[in-house]
C-alpha cells in the first residue's frame, strides 16, 4: 500500500484551505468582486472606523480591568504582534471571542453611516458575483452591509475568524490563497478593492486585478504597477467597466 509522505499531505491540506466565510446566496456568476468593507464602504470621515477603535479598546480595559492609556497600549502592542487584538487578549488573557463581537455590535455608533442609495446602484449593476473580503468580523460586516442597505446585493461574506488563532488575515499572501480556493476562480476572473495600498499589491502579485481607495484630501502615494485607484468605491464603473457590461 502506498503511503502519502507526511509532508505532501499537509501541502495538500493547505492547498484545499478556505477561509471563514458565510454564504448569503449562491455564487453563480464567472467573474468576482471582492470589496474590502471598512474605509472602503463608507467614507473614511463617516468616523465609523475611529468608533470602531475606541469600542476596541474600551473592551480591552473592561475585560482585563486596565486603564485607558494601559489599554491603548496594548491595542497596538497585539495589533502588532497577533495581527488583531483580540488574538492578543485571546492567547494571553483567555478572553472569550464571541462576547468581544457582541460587545463591538453593542458599543460601535453604526448611526455614523446611513443607507447609501448612490452605492446601492452600483452594486446592483455589477455583473459579477460580491464578496466582502474584510479583516474585521461577520457580525460588524453584516451590520455595516445592513446600515448601508446592500446586503441583498452580497452573495458572500469572508471574515477574520476570531475565534481561531491560525486565521490569516489580509496582507498575509495565504489569505488570498484561501479566497481563490473558496471561489475556484482563475486569478484574472478576481476583482479587488481596498483602502489598504499593500492589500491590493499582494492581490496583484496573485494575478488578480485590483484598486485602491484613495479618499480626496489622503496623501496619495504613487501606485504600484496595475494598481488603478478611486476616490470612493462608487467609481467602480469607471475603474472596471468590464463589470458593467
Amino acid at each position: 500500500m502506498y503511503i502519502v509522505p507526511l509532508a505532501c499531505a499537509f501541502a495538500a491540506l493547505v492547498a484545499a484551505a478556505r477561509p471563514a466565510h458565510k454564504i448569503l446566496r449562491e455564487l453563480t456568476k464567472e467573474r468576482t468582486l471582492l470589496l474590502d468593507l471598512d474605509d472602503t464602504l463608507y467614507s473614511a470621515a463617516s468616523g465609523l472606523l475611529e468608533s470602531l477603535i475606541t469600542a476596541n479598546r474600551s473592551y480591552i480595559a473592561h475585560s482585563i480591568k486596565c486603564t485607558e492609556a494601559e489599554a491603548n497600549q496594548l491595542d497596538e502592542q497585539y495589533y502588532r504582534g497577533y495581527g488583531l487584538a483580540i488574538r492578543g487578549l485571546m492567547a494571553e488573557h483567555d478572553v472569550n471571542p464571541r462576547t468581544y463581537e457582541e460587545f463591538l455590535d453593542n458599543t460601535i455608533d453604526y448611526n455614523l453611516i446611513d443607507i447609501d442609495h448612490a452605492l446601492f446602484s452600483v452594486l446592483d449593476s455589477v455583473k459579477a458575483n460580491i464578496v466582502i473580503y474584510t479583516n474585521s468580523g461577520v457580525m460588524h460586516a453584516e451590520r455595516v452591509l445592513s446600515e448601508l442597505g446592500v446586503h441583498k446585493l452580497v452573495n458572500a461574506i469572508v471574515y477574520g475568524d476570531h475565534t481561531s488563532q491560525g486565521y490569516y488575515l489580509k496582507p498575509n499572501v495565504e489569505s488570498y490563497i484561501r479566497v481563490e480556493n473558496l471561489l475556484n476562480a482563475k486569478p484574472g476572473q478576481l476583482y479587488f478593492v481596498d483602502d489598504r495600498k499593500k492589500n491590493v499589491e499582494v492581490a496583484l502579485s496573485r494575478g488578480w486585478n485590483g484598486a485602491q481607495v484613495v479618499e480626496t484630501g489622503d496623501s496619495v502615494v504613487p501606485s504600484s504597477k496595475g494598481m488603478k485607484q478611486m476616490s470612493k468605491v462608487h467609481e467602480l464603473p469607471t475603474i472596471f467597466p468590464e463589470l458593467f457590461s
